[in-house]
Parts: C-alpha cells; structure tokens; sequence
C-alpha cells in the first residue's frame, strides 16, 4: 500500500465509522489507508486529543 495523505476531516470520518460499528479493515479499505494508521489516529486522540500529532 502507498502513502496517502487524508485531511484531519476525513481522518475523523474514518474513526467515524469504527465507532459505528465498522470494522477496521472496512474502513482501512475504504479510506485507503492502513489498519496501523486508523489504530495511530485513535492513539493520538486518546493521548492529545486530536487525530494530528502536533507538528
């Protein structure tokens, strides 16, 4: 799988839908992505509130 940049909205949209039920492999199929990057986003809200690492 390549790289994919997705903006801070459509990363909220992903976790989203995890939260409704998805399953992270539906939504890492969906949205392009890794399941590691979904799990990544999730550890970044829990650990500073926000999907985005501070840069």
């Amino acid at each position: 799988m390549g790289y994919r940049s997705l903006s801070t909205k459509m990363k909220n949209r992903a976790l989203k839908l995890l939260n409704d039920g998805w399953t992270e492999i539906e939504v890492a199929e969906v949205f392009g992505v890794s399941v590691r990057s979904l799990r990544r986003w999730e550890d970044n809200i829990a650990a500073k509130g926000e999907v985005n690492p501070p840069s």
